[in-house]
């Protein structure tokens, strides 16, 4: 093509409509492809009806690529170029996604009653299909925020390292085949764990059990905040360094290094509340002399927090461990949350030390009792071998604490590179066990029957009750706490009474037994309703699962023990007594209840006030705990059901599924056989 000289060539003005009209080509093309692609997709809104045959959709491929091909160089001809890209695809994924989960938000019943009145009933299935919608929305947000690799580059560069990655590479074929996506997370996790040489002991519990302090004490350093409140909201490693500094990841890709001091400020939730400073993996280095090379001690975001984001962010860090050391309040013996995370661990492939914390706080007959209590319904309820440790940052238990580390943690730092390749072989096996599992599962159940579609859609209608049922739960609380700060006008009427009432009530009486048992008397039917709706909504719970076992009931103790208790105020208020006495016993009420108001009032209402913000902590910490052991089952249920649903309506051929049962039998196999060769060669030895 001959190039034109200056004179034939377009005006600045019919260059930028042939660049204008090329673009507007482009996005047309776009759309015959994604015409298409739709064809093929199952969206329940599909506009078109796939009528040719795979041949002719290549035919037009080639005839659109090739019209590109006659846009670029009528574009070159010119000397004009397309500006390139500059938004990364994740980044308008994640914000697509924000879109959608705005457009979901919208259908909450205060939404769609501005189109018309609405049931409570239909209220509710709204709230529960919201519920659903939206938690997968942030799964596939946290998978995209993760962007992981290519698995097919990730095994090639493995393989090229001379690792054995065979097992890995049937898995992913299977899943990515199968379209099994609720497996690949885990099969992310291994191939993090073969890329990483790290050996990393996890420390996990409900919020404020020590876990950060236990850490800082072990490794004699003070770099961990630590707090009474939700302190850790990122899982944060600690390795070996030179000098102590910390690696802050973000999730845009960038990289900070900062002074330790100032570790709070990215790690807590009082310096980086919900994680808004958008931080992703967070390295603390310090020169440690119990920290060896290729050791990583991790400490997680405790569950069963208002911190919500890191407690997800420790439900999605559970599996990647290589050992977890699980602390328990021994003051609080063994709860929901505690059997919860060791179940979860478990599953996982993950080795779990259990630690009672704090044991300095009790007497040692009743650290006895608890222990032994621990021990027992470890053993009972989940199977757990080995014995229950007793730790301690206080101290007097100094020595106890430096014993368990050297009987216990030390000689797995000194094997951690061979505890390395059995953990990630113990996971390997069970991720594979289970997709067979899965595979087999829908190998054995007839499409025919519809009876897989029924129990789909038989478990979507329980699960829709239970968010629906814990939104309104929630909702009630809320309700009551709303309306509890207004109480204090009622604690000073009471109060006045109680003063008022008494035979010498007249005198110069001290008001502080009196608001105390003001406070009491309506403070506790407040507390006595939001505990009566957390048990209603574990009740619930327990109801909707295959296993109620899987989600343990608070007991009363517990619940009345970390209730928190009205603080009165500390008030110098003195009643006068001579005019008292001459009034009617509801004059003197009155009189009494304007003093106290006048007198003391901003400090009885800020009272009232603290003590229903505490309140409303502990009844959504409660919430959250139902919500996140509820959700822990329901996601293993919903995923072995939709399994089946999905390949099912895809046309499932049962001759590769066969084929891939075969290789994932196969691998189990083998597995059972090194096992056994191993066992063999240690019973010689």
């Amino acid at each position: 093509m001959t190039e034109p000289s200056a004179t034939d060539r377009l005006g600045e003005n019919q260059r930028r409509h042939l660049l204008a009209t090329c673009q507007y080509v482009d996005k047309l093309l776009g759309e015959m492809e994604a015409v298409l692609a739709a064809g093929e997709s199952a969206s329940p809104f599909n506009r078109y009806v796939l009528d040719s045959v795979p041949s002719h959709r290549k035919v037009v491929q080639d005839y659109i690529t090739r019209i590109r091909y006659e846009i670029v160089r009528a574009l070159s001809s010119e000397d004009l170029q397309p500006a390139p890209p500059r938004i990364r695809a994740t980044h308008a994924l994640r914000t697509h996604l924000s879109f959608i989960d705005v457009a979901i938000e919208e259908l909450r019943p205060s939404y769609m009653r501005g189109y018309g009145d609405l049931s409570p009933e239909a209220g509710g299935r709204l709230d529960g299909l919201i519920a659903a919608l939206q938690a997968t929305v942030a799964k596939l947000d946290r998978y995209l925020a993760r962007r992981p690799a290519d698995p097919e580059r990730r095994l090639l560069d493995l393989e090229r390292a001379g690792r054995d990655v065979s097992a890995l590479r049937v898995l992913e074929d299977v899943i990515t085949r199968d379209g099994l996506t609720e497996f690949q997370p885990a099969l992310d996790l291994l191939l993090d764990r073969h890329e990483n040489r790290h050996f990393e002991v996890a420390v996990f519990g409900r919020v404020s059990t020590g876990k950060s302090s236990l850490l800082n004490h072990l490794l004699r350093t003070d770099v961990l905040p630590v707090g009474v409140n939700p302190i850790t909201a990122i899982p944060t490693r600690i390795v070996y360094g030179s000098a102590a500094r910390a690696s802050i990841e973000f999730l845009s890709g960038e990289h900070q290094t900062i002074d330790v001091r100032n570790l709070r400020d990215f790690v807590s939730e009082d310096g980086n509340p919900g994680n808004v400073r958008r931080v992703s993996k967070v390295i603390v280095s310090i020169p440690a002399d119990r920290l060896r090379e290729g050791v990583v001690l991790v400490d997680t975001p405790g569950l069963g927090s208002l911190a919500t984001v890191g407690a997800a962010e420790t439900l999605a860090y559970l599996p990647r461990c290589d050992i977890a050391l699980v602390l328990i309040d021994a003051t609080s013996t063994l709860t929901a949350d505690d059997a919860a995370t060791v179940r979860a661990l478990l599953d996982a492939g993950t080795p779990v030390l259990v630690l009672l914390s704090k044991a300095d706080l009790i007497a040692p007959l009743d650290l006895a009792r608890v222990h032994d209590y621990v021990g027992l319904q470890l053993r009972n309820e989940l199977g757990l071998p080995g014995p229950v440790g007793v730790v301690s940052v206080a101290p007097a238990f100094d020595d106890a604490l430096d014993r368990w580390f050297v009987d216990y943690l030390e000689p797995l730092f000194v094997r951690h590179e061979e505890l390395r390749r059995q953990s990630i072989a113990r996971k390997t096996g069970a991720l594979v066990e289970a997709v067979a599992a899965t595979l087999e599962r829908v190998a054995n159940r007839p499409i025919s029957s519809g009876a897989e579609k029924a129990d789909s859609d038989n478990l979507d209608r329980r699960f829709r009750d239970m968010a629906r049922e814990l939104e309104g739960i929630r909702a009630e609380g809320e309700a009551l706490l709303t309306d509890m700060p207004a109480a204090w006008h009622v604690v000073v009427t009471h109060a006045a009474e109680g003063i008022a009432s008494e035979p010498s009530g007249r005198g110069g009486v001290d008001p502080r037994a009196a608001l105390e048992s003001a406070m009491d008397d309506v403070m506790r039917p407040a507390a006595a309703s939001l505990i009566a709706l957390v048990k209603r909504a574990i009740v619930s719970t327990r109801s909707l699962l295959d296993d109620p076992g899987s989600v343990e009931s608070l007991s009363d103790r517990e619940m009345v023990r970390e209730l928190p208790r009205p603080d009165v105020p500390k008030l110098d208020l003195r009643i006068g007594t001579g005019p008292l006495r001459i009034l009617s016993a509801r004059l003197a009420r009155n009189t009494i209840e304007r003093s106290i108001e006048q007198k003391a009032g901003h400090v009885i209402q800020a009272a009232v006030g603290t003590h229903a913000a505490l309140l409303r902590q502990w009844f959504l910490r409660a919430m959250a705990r139902i919500k996140t052991e509820f959700e822990l089952v329901a996601d293993a249920q919903r995923a072995r059901t939709n399994v089946f649903e999905r390949l099912g309506a895809a046309g499932m051929d049962r001759a590769a599924l066969a084929a891939d049962l075969r290789r994932l039998r196969d691998l189990i196999e083998s597995d059972a056989d090194r096992s056994e060769q191993l066992q063999h060669a240690r019973d010689d030895a």
